[in-house]
C-alpha cells in the first residue's frame, strides 16, 4: 500500500506542485487585495469604520496601554486584573477632550475612579473618561463635538496611581483597543 502511494505521488508530483503553487498564489493575492485599495492605499483592516478619534488629552503620553489578555498588577488595589483602556499621563487641571462627536450618556463619581464621563458615538461606539475632577463642562444629554472640552483632569481617582486619565473605548458592548481608532499626532 505504501509503495503504491509513493509511486502515485512520484508519478503525479508535477500536478501536485502546480496545484500547491496555484493555491499559494491565490492566498497571497487575496491577502494583498484585502490590505490595499485600488491605488495601493493601505486600508485599516483592524478598524474598518471610517471614524478616527482624536486624543482625549492634547500631547498626552501613554503610561499604560490596553491589554485584555494578560493580567496586570494594580498596586493601588493590590490585585491582578486586565487593563481595559489607556492611561494617559496628565497634570491636574489639564483639559479632557471629546474624542469624537457624540452625546453624553452618563456621568458618575466615586472614590476609586473620580468622575467618569460616558459619551455615546455612532457605529456602536462608546468612550469612557475616568479620573476627571468633579466639575465637568458637560451634563448628561449634551451633544458634543470632536475636541470639545468636557472636563478637567482631577486628583481624586484612587483606583490607579499617578495623575492620569483612564480612557476606554467600547464597541458593541465590548472593550476594544482605543489605539485602533485614535489618531496620534495627526497620523492614523
Amino acid at each position: 500500500m505504501k509503495d503504491k502511494l509513493l509511486k502515485g505521488l512520484k508519478k503525479y508530483r508535477v500536478y501536485l506542485y502546480s496545484a500547491l503553487a496555484v493555491i499559494m498564489a491565490v492566498v497571497v493575492i487575496s491577502i494583498s487585495l484585502a490590505a490595499s485599495g485600488k491605488n495601493g492605499d493601505v486600508i485599516d483592516v483592524v478598524n474598518p469604520d471610517t471614524i478616527k478619534f482624536s486624543m482625549p488629552i492634547a500631547n498626552a503620553t501613554i503610561a499604560k496601554g490596553y491589554n485584555a489578555e494578560e493580567l496586570q498588577y494594580d498596586a493601588s488595589l493590590n490585585c491582578w486584573k486586565i487593563h481595559k483602556g489607556l492611561d494617559l499621563v496628565a497634570s491636574v487641571g489639564d483639559d479632557v477632550l471629546a474624542v469624537y462627536d457624540g452625546k453624553v450618556t452618563n456621568i458618575t463619581s466615586n472614590y476609586l475612579d473620580g468622575t467618569t464621563i460616558e459619551i455615546t458615538h455612532e457605529n456602536g461606539l462608546v468612550s469612557l473618561y475616568r479620573g476627571l475632577s468633579s466639575e465637568t463642562s458637560v451634563k448628561v444629554g449634551d451633544s458634543v463635538t470632536q475636541n470639545q472640552n468636557i472636563g478637567k483632569v482631577g486628583s481624586n481617582a484612587e483606583s490607579e496611581t499617578g495623575t492620569h486619565v483612564h480612557f476606554e473605548l467600547i464597541k458593541d458592548g465590548e472593550n476594544v483597543d482605543p489605539l485602533s481608532y485614535i489618531q496620534i499626532n495627526g497620523k492614523d
